[in-house]
């Protein structure tokens, strides 16, 4: 009994340390530079002097890069060395994520360097797009060629359409490219920079717009080959709209027999579906204005070898608003909102989320324009934004108004707990050892020979169970074309032919009007909603390093590429055979 005060004071001064250090279990570090600010309106002036010092070097250093490798991109695609151009773009997207990276380290997205790196986002994108038309423009002069010496006069004619909306594209791409310069070059002088290689692309960039014009041009004046004695008109109405509208695209086919015929509709180049005559040779389709860029856009029909005048309709850009909530969830901070325009909800549109100037997560809307997350935050005070942004929608950018919230302990997450269930665990430990030590005998009372126990044995003999990973089956259709292409060295077309089948496969299933017109980035977006969204996400990631990167296809490569093929199609619920 006398020993049972002294176990039961242990005990308690122990709890009550644990109790003093809980106030610091959320917040380890008690110190360092960076924390040092004793109000918020007091910094400690070494670290801004290393941040000013070190980090602004690197940024302006990052910075230099990137306006030099725009120059660099555009000469070359001038000179249609795209490889070049494909590899120093690749360098250039490097860049720009080190440069996301520094700008949430350094907490500076209300400053010039955030809105440099935003620019940079976007010129990445012109970038991209103008490597692909321009070498795809290349491409057609080739293929005129040849279906003129084959007497293809329906080929002939489906080259200068796709070349007329390329044309049209590339002048789209270079007013955007070129209307980010004045803002590029003023955060350029702010850092002391060299801007020279910068505006140099974007004179080169318009040359190359030029170029392509005045070769259009003469390609639309030369005389065409004869096509069948039928004509096929085309109308839109109306000519304009902004996203939500409905255009109506018809039209009639004069021929024999008029009705029962498939009229093919292509926007920018790309089919965009198919629909068949009545009995008088009508048709008529219905286009919904949604994830397609502001601008003009060339629409033309085709049937039979027999094509239709080129018509053209506008998308107007319209102005966004996005709302911002905050609550408390089940395990922390409930964030969602919605993004509209004109009161329309919009869908699959990509929200960036921060909290005190630091990403903290992105999200896409779902069909009622609606995100949400929950997001485990440590205590104190956030002030939380939402912004909109993207080329590819005909819509304004914008962002949420700044909400201020207070997290407290018992809304930051699953640590509280974590941190009760020790302190209840200690205890009971300590509880638990005072007993087991009050009935122990006194060391004399112990027996003079103990027989030794046999100690559990650790370790079994022989290796550990498992074997090698089984070797991916023979792949069949629509495998039997990657395989051949790949074995014979086409990593491009080997690729291209596994991409091909998913987003076709992804359209039909989703009803997506016009798959092959989507880039890899553009197929991921229009279906974020999916169930395949995630491994189309990884696909699409390893399609691009073989198709644009010119990554190899050695084994490796190839079952991974496969890999992540096969896990679209099981997500869903095919047959990836």
């Amino acid at each position: 009994m006398m020993l049972r005060a002294p176990y039961l004071f242990l005990i308690a001064l122990a709890a009550l340390f644990l109790v003093l250090i809980g106030q610091y279990a959320f917040s380890p570090v008690l110190y360092t530079l960076e924390n040092d600010a004793y109000s918020p309106f007091h910094q400690n002036p070494d670290i801004l002097k290393r941040v000013s010092h070190e980090q602004s070097e690197t940024a302006r250093s990052l910075m230099s890069d990137i306006l030099d490798d725009t120059g660099t991109i555009v000469l070359n695609i001038r000179s249609k060395d795209f490889d070049a151009a494909e590899r120093d773009l690749q360098e250039y997207i490097e860049k720009v994520r080190r440069l996301d990276r520094l700008v949430i380290n350094l907490d500076m997205s209300e400053s010039e360097l955030e809105e440099f790196r935003r620019n940079s986002h976007r010129n990445r994108e012109s970038l991209e797009s103008l490597l692909n038309d321009t070498r795809r423009f290349d491409e057609l002069r080739s293929l005129e060629i040849r279906y003129r010496d084959e007497d293809r006069p329906d080929l002939v004619y489906s080259v200068r359409y796709e070349g007329e909306a390329l044309q049209s594209r590339i002048a789209e791409n270079y007013r955007g490219y070129s209307e980010r310069q004045d803002s590029i070059v003023d955060t350029g002088r702010t850092f002391d920079l060299d801007t020279a290689a910068y505006e140099g692309s974007v004179r080169t960039f318009e040359e190359i717009v030029r170029e392509i014009e005045a070769e259009q041009e003469a390609r639309k004046r030369a005389a065409g080959p004869a096509l069948p004695p039928y004509r096929l008109t085309l109308a839109i109405a109306p000519d304009s709209g902004v996203y939500g509208d409905r255009l109506l695209i018809s039209g009639r086919f004069s021929g024999e027999p008029a009705g029962g015929r498939t009229i093919e509709v292509f926007i920018d180049g790309g089919e965009w579906t198919a629909v068949q005559t009545d009995e008088r040779g009508v048709y008529a389709a219905s286009f919904s204005i949604g994830r397609i860029r502001a601008g003009t856009h060339i629409v033309h029909a085709a049937s039979s070898g027999t094509y239709s005048d080129i018509g053209t309709f506008s998308v107007l850009p319209l102005d966004t608003d996005l709302a911002l909530r905050a609550k408390e969830g089940e395990t922390g901070i409930l964030i969602s909102g919605r993004l509209t325009a004109d009161g329309i909800p919009v869908a699959s549109a990509p929200i960036s989320v921060t909290a005190d100037g630091r990403t903290l997560f992105s999200a896409r809307t779902n069909s009622t324009g609606d995100f949400s997350r929950e997001e485990e935050l440590e205590p104190g005070a956030y002030r939380i934004r939402a912004n909109f942004f993207d080329d590819a929608f005909p819509l304004n950018p914008s962002e949420s108004e700044t909400l201020s919230i207070e997290v407290s302990p018992a809304a930051s997450g699953r640590f509280p707990l974590v941190y009760a269930l020790f302190l209840i665990a200690a205890a009971t430990g300590g509880i638990w050892y005072a007993r087991g030590r009050r009935q122990m005998p006194p060391p004399d009372a112990a027996p003079a020979h103990r027989e030794q126990e046999a100690l559990p044995e650790m370790f079994a003999d022989g290796p550990l169970a498992g074997g090698e990973e089984a070797a991916p089956a023979p792949g069949e259709e629509p495998f039997a074309r990657f395989l051949r292409l790949a074995e014979a060295g086409d990593a491009s077309e080997a690729a291209y032919s596994l991409y091909r089948h998913l987003v076709l496969l992804l359209a039909e299933r989703y009803r997506h009007d016009r798959p092959l017109a989507l880039t890899p980035r553009e197929a991921v977006a229009a279906f974020a909603d999916t169930p395949a969204a995630d491994p189309l996400e990884r696909f699409a990631e390893r399609y691009e390093g073989v198709r644009y990167g010119g990554a190899a296809l050695a084994d490796a490569g190839r079952r991974a590429l496969a890999a992540e093929y096969r896990s679209v199609i099981a997500a869903i619920g095919g047959d990836p055979d």
